[in-house]
């Protein structure tokens, strides 16, 4: 074991990723003794295993000290139980996060009092989670201490003197529900896709005096996702909108009105940055996202934690939402249709676009969408959107059933038809070919469209064009 001045607790007046545990203490106090103890476990018993320093003292930067001493310092005023039972490390890629929960794992399996300690390690797939598991062996492996009261197995670190084990389990759900966990790990939960293997582990520590559940991520781009569900709960603790005290909200990202390109907003949201991640790194990859601007979404996402619209976006949401105006009134002006029929119950929709009289003038859209209704309840749990919301502000419309009832979908076109001087409807050729029958037996003329490049390409590219376009204006 090696010497560690731990004379100065300067963690403790620092707010992890903004959020001042301070202020909804209520019955906690800070135990800085318990905090900093934690800490020298770090530095006098753990390894860097990779790169410059490996084999060098695990010696953590004061941002990283703050996050461990505040999880393990704070305490209740009458049992001296944890205060924290959830942390969500919201950080960008390459910050060290991994160190420190792989760190947080040994200390729970050989310094925890408590008998019988059952640590998991899961992310979205196994060699995703064994990234971290693989750390933390490295780093028993190489302290003479810990190697010698530790097992190594391939997915298991062994404490046989207090019946305690560290596990690397993979992400599916199926044997998961016999658990007594005292600490889980979630790593890269924006990854994650299945909700019930996060709530199956979070839900496992309730017989623990002393759990806690330490969630690392990055930024994703399904704002329906479990992640995103949990960013922005944790936003709301940090913000004092939630008061929260068993949750540690550990957020740091940019500000989405702040100059991407610009190192001071490197700086706000990558508190490793000269240490863990250079600032030539960061340089390199922002001039690849300003000439390629695909990957300008990638590296906002990666290194800057900012949540975008799609993996790689082709139109940015903010661009689409700034076209959103108040319509003219458009009876009687000639239009064209395109027709969505999706599977029986999934969204069908129907879009009007209605050319410019003048060259000057834009394009005007109007959208309509049909949903069955008694399949509105499971979609909304499944798709984590607001289907019932969205229906009685009339964005959407239901038919009768649990599955769509066409017969609707074509009473309303023709109740449009009418309105409007619709020139042609676009359909796909897929299943439906009895749809665009009943179209044309109305009257109107109906046009296949074929939903590959050939087709796709070029009116997608002109819908690009006027997007941008409109922004210039």
């Amino acid at each position: 074991m090696r010497k560690h001045d731990s004379s100065k607790n300067n963690w403790v007046n620092v707010k992890p990723g903004g959020f001042d545990v301070y202020r909804d203490a209520g019955d906690f106090y800070l135990d800085e003794a318990a905090g900093q103890q934690v800490i020298d476990f770090f530095a006098e018993c753990l390894c860097h295993v990779k790169g410059e320093k490996a084999l060098q003292p695990l010696v953590l930067d004061l941002w990283q000290q703050a996050i461990v001493g505040h999880l393990f310092g704070w305490k209740h005023q009458k049992t001296h139980h944890r205060r924290f039972r959830e942390a969500l490390l919201f950080l960008p890629r390459k910050q060290g996060k991994t160190l420190v929960a792989a760190g947080l794992a040994l200390y729970f399996l050989f310094c925890e009092p408590e008998r019988g300690q059952e640590i998991y390690c899961c992310a979205a797939d196994r060699e995703q989670a064994r990234l971290l598991f693989d750390a933390a062996k490295a780093m028993v492996v190489k302290d003479e201490e810990l190697s010698k009261r530790g097992e190594v197995l391939r997915y298991e670190i062994r404490y046989k003197e207090k019946d305690s084990f560290f596990k690397v389990i993979s992400s599916e759900t199926a044997g998961k529900h016999g658990y007594n966990s005292s600490l889980v790990i979630i790593d890269e939960l924006h990854a994650i896709q299945d909700r019930e293997l996060v709530d199956v582990l979070t839900t496992s520590t309730g017989a623990r005096r002393e759990p806690l559940t330490v969630i690392l991520t990055t930024a994703g781009y399904d704002r329906h996702s479990i992640c995103f569900e949990k960013y922005q709960y944790a936003c709301r603790v940090r913000d004092g909108i939630i008061q929260d005290p068993a949750l540690l909200p550990v957020i740091y990202e940019a500000d989405r009105e702040a100059d991407w390109t610009a190192p001071e907003t490197w700086r706000a949201c990558n508190p490793g940055l000269g240490a863990s991640i250079s600032i030539e790194y960061l340089q390199r990859e922002c001039e690849r996202a300003q000439e390629v601007p695909a990957y300008e979404a990638t590296f906002k996402r990666l290194h800057l934690n900012i949540w975008t619209e799609a993996e790689t976006p082709f139109i940015r949401m903010a661009d689409w939402d700034a076209c959103a105006d108040v319509l003219p009134d458009l009876a009687g002006r000639p239009c064209y249709g395109g027709l969505d029929l999706a599977s029986t119950q999934d969204l069908t929709s129907f879009a009007l676009c209605f050319p410019p009289e003048k060259e000057e003038d834009p394009y005007f859209l109007l959208s309509f969408n049909w949903v069955p209704y008694d399949t509105m309840r499971e979609r909304s749990s499944r798709d984590k959107v607001p289907y019932f919301v969205w229906h009685n502000q009339g964005h959407i419309q239901s038919t009768p059933g649990n599955a769509v009832d066409y017969r609707f979908v074509l009473a309303d076109i023709k109740k449009l038809a009418a309105k409007y001087d619709v020139k042609a409807i676009l359909f796909d050729r897929w299943g439906a070919a009895r749809v665009a029958q009943d179209l044309e037996d109305e009257g109107l003329e109906v046009i296949a469209f074929g939903q590959g490049f050939k087709d796709m390409s070029p009116p997608t590219k002109e819908l690009l064009k006027l997007v941008l376009l409109f922004m210039l204006t």
